[in-house]
């Protein structure tokens, strides 16, 4: 997983923190951490290693499409719904994303030309199957911190997950059962690279 970092200053400009004292003014440098230590006591960027629901565990795999959220609320179930919703959106994008780049691959391969009808309408096809079948979601993780520095407020991380299988099957079917697309796309090898699109999907995080 990419690392991330939390940038912590008091009194900061962009480029600086100007400090007061008995000597004067001077600036310290927000990416200093020894001067953000000894002026501060704290260092000016804190590594996160892991945040919850997230990283090489909850990537997707060849049986499994997996999508994460995050919420935050004064109220625990709203930002339980908060991050559930954000992470259904992720779901939806994922699959229409990976979709989208074999459909365009395989008109490439078979010289056909692309155009904005045809595409809206591979798309709507997509999001139609999607709909019907994301309710079938299930919750694989579900964690809660308070933010100090946001009133206390609730944080949620959610991951969510759908079986790969299932909803590749019927967005095959869609689309090569469509008579305007006549898509003549072999299951096998359209599986394989909705596969490969998820993992650059995660991989790219």
């Amino acid at each position: 997983m990419k690392k991330m970092y939390l940038k912590i200053a008091c009194v900061a400009t962009v480029a600086s923190v100007m400090v007061t004292a008995c000597g004067g003014t001077k600036a310290v440098s927000v990416t200093d951490n020894s001067a953000m230590k000894k002026t501060f006591n704290e260092e000016a960027e804190v590594e996160i290693k892991d945040l919850p629901c997230t990283g090489s565990d909850f990537y997707s795999t060849k049986d499994l499409i997996r999508a994460n959220g995050i919420g935050e609320s004064m109220d625990q179930q709203m930002a339980k719904r908060m991050s559930r919703q954000a992470a259904l959106e992720d779901l939806s994008t994922k699959i229409g994303v990976s979709v989208n780049a074999l459909i365009s691959d395989y008109y490439k391969s078979t010289k056909q030309a692309m155009t904005e009808d045809l595409k809206r309408r591979f798309e709507g096809g997509t999001d139609l199957v999607v709909k019907e079948r994301i309710s079938g979601y299930r919750t694989i993780c579900e964690k809660y911190t308070r933010n100090k520095n946001n009133n206390n407020s609730y944080k949620c991380y959610m991951c969510i997950e759908l079986g790969a299988d299932d909803m590749a099957k019927a967005v095959h079917n869609k689309l090569t059962e469509d008579q305007i697309l006549r898509v003549d796309y072999d299951y096998e090898k359209f599986r394989n690279r909705f596969n490969e699109e998820l993992a650059k999907q995660d991989t790219n995080k």
